[in-house]
């Protein structure tokens, strides 16, 4: 935070006013010249509203981020504008004043219970103020709001929302509870398979995750998510292995699943069944340089001097 500092100069106002139309929440642009059928929109910050703003952040260059913080606050619960909303919680965090922050955000929801970005503002913090249990409802809310074509997405990305509480082994548990109820759904089931695969795999337990990753497959054979998560256990297990080989035939111009896989075959020291891989890889993309390297170093390995050249 910086210091205190004496009463600002009209330099300092200057830069202040200009932040400010971008912080209110629908400032005019300078006037123009416009064609007499444009429609005009006024702007909703008014003097009043432009004075508190000013304040605050007066306040928050004289080190006065609590005064700010509550100016901001007032200001956003007066007018429910999301920005405002927005610029309280960030100068509540600026302080690492969480609670703040958290009483923020909980008042932009509830004043705009529709906003994407204030329900995972909460969830962040509710996850980086070790309250991750308390995550659970406004995540399966989030899930609801999110478009039908996106939800998917958002599902198998749950366990990156708790990738910050420290205890791996929770987060499992917490996944089934977000995704109860989208499991049984048609268009949500391979995504939240996936997402509680994932949050096993980083316990790590893979047994567990390879039952819900051969369901996921049986249920959609082309995903790809399916296929390379499988890949990373496909070394020492002949069940996910099974899952790549299986994708790979339906999918073989999948060359991210496959490369993925010659990564694990690599580190196995399966250098035949990796270099059968990368042979597919350059017979189907043959411009792509890393395959070709990569296949020379393993014909290196494999004392294929020849092979290695024209790889090379």
């Amino acid at each position: 935070m910086p210091s205190p500092s004496s009463r600002p100069g009209l330099p300092l106002l200057g830069v202040l006013l200009a932040s400010l139309l971008g912080v209110g929440a629908a400032v005019a642009a300078p006037a123009q010249p416009a064609a007499s059928s444009a429609k005009v929109e006024n702007s909703s910050l008014d003097a009043q509203l432009f004075y508190q703003l000013l304040i605050g952040e007066i306040e928050l260059r004289n080190g006065e981020a609590g005064t700010a913080y509550q100016v901001m606050l007032d200001a956003a619960r007066r007018t429910r504008d999301e920005q405002l909303y927005r610029r309280a919680t960030e100068i509540a965090l600026q302080a690492r004043a969480g609670d703040q922050a958290l009483a923020a955000v909980m008042a932009w929801r509830s004043a705009l219970p529709k906003s994407i970005e204030a329900h995972r503002y909460l969830i962040q913090l509710l996850v980086a103020l070790n309250r991750a249990e308390e995550s659970i409802e406004p995540l399966r809310s989030l899930i609801e709001l999110t478009a039908e074509a996106e939800r998917p997405a958002l599902i198998q990305s749950l366990p990156g929302f708790f990738s910050r509480t420290g205890d791996r082994a929770r987060t499992p548990a917490l996944v089934e509870r977000v995704t109860q109820g989208w499991i049984d759904q048609p268009a949500t089931r391979v995504a939240s398979r996936i997402a509680l695969a994932r949050a096993w795999l980083g316990v790590p337990d893979n047994p567990k995750a390879l039952p819900l990753l051969q369901q996921a497959h049986a249920d959609e054979p082309s995903n790809e998510s399916v296929a390379m998560l499988a890949a990373g256990l496909a070394a020492n297990t002949p069940a996910a292995e099974a899952i790549v080989t299986s994708f790979l035939k339906a999918r073989p111009d999948s060359h991210g699943v496959r490369l993925n896989y010659v990564r694990v075959l690599t580190n196995a020291q399966r250098y035949g069944d990796a270099t059968e891989q990368l042979q597919v890889v350059t017979r189907l993309a043959p411009d792509l340089a890393p395959p070709w390297l990569t296949l020379g170093a393993l014909q290196v390995e494999l004392r294929h001097p020849a092979e290695a050249s024209v790889a090379l």
